[in-house]
């Protein structure tokens, strides 16, 4: 049976595991917060890279301005994401992207000499830019390196998931443990205490019977 000493002492605990449980929950959601901001960052970037592939080949095939004006308007957004996920991400992340980095602006370059091709009608060597060696190796690199991203991020996300909720169980089963010693404690007082009201009714009874008795 538990004193009442042992009662502050555990309800202090109880206390101190719920401020314990709530921070850990915290710091946990921020950073799985932030890992599915810069994976946003990392699907815009791959989307845009496709937007300006498709937009380059698509100037080159039907000399449309459409798909020019496209292939300009969606440019700085790439780079405006590359240069987030740089700033915003740990030093693993900054090397990834930062190879991206390099890999784009080769890809940006070739791609706006295929465009100027296009615009002095040099259509078969705007075309042969997009489809030689140099820009297939850059655009490896750029697949490969957001590709590794992801994958590793994924990775990473998914342990973090685990361990917070392997935390969150742990901490929950502890606190269960304190919850049913100090429902017992109260229960436990709870039973004396009616038990030394009762008694003490049950004395009166018995004193004021033995008054009247002698009066």
């Amino acid at each position: 049976m538990l004193t009442a000493g042992q009662y502050l002492v555990l309800n202090r605990i109880f206390e101190g595991k719920i401020t314990y449980l709530t921070n850990e929950i915290d710091k946990g959601l921020d950073k799985l917060a932030i890992a599915r901001d810069l994976d946003t960052v990392a699907q815009k970037i791959k989307y845009y890279d496709e937007v300006l592939t498709q937009s380059a080949r698509n100037y080159v095939f039907t000399q449309k301005e459409s798909w020019k004006n496209r292939y300009t308007a969606t440019e700085p957004l790439l780079d405006a994401d590359i240069s987030k996920a740089i700033d915003s991400g740990s030093d693993f992340d900054m090397g990834i992207f930062s190879q991206i980095d390099e890999a784009n602006l080769a890809l940006v370059d070739l791609e706006l000499n295929s465009i100027e091709l296009v615009d002095e009608k040099k259509i078969s060597e705007a075309l042969a830019i997009l489809e030689g060696s140099q820009y297939k190796d850059y655009k490896h690199l750029y697949s490969q390196g957001l590709n590794h991203y992801l994958e590793v991020k994924s990775q990473e996300n998914t342990r973090a998931f685990n361990k917070l909720e392997k935390t969150m169980g742990q901490e929950i089963n502890k606190l269960g443990d304190l919850v049913f010693n100090i429902v017992l404690f109260q229960s436990i007082f709870l039973g004396i205490f009616t038990a030394l009201v009762a008694l003490i009714v049950f004395f009166a009874y018995l004193i004021s019977r033995q008054k009247g008795s002698l009066l």
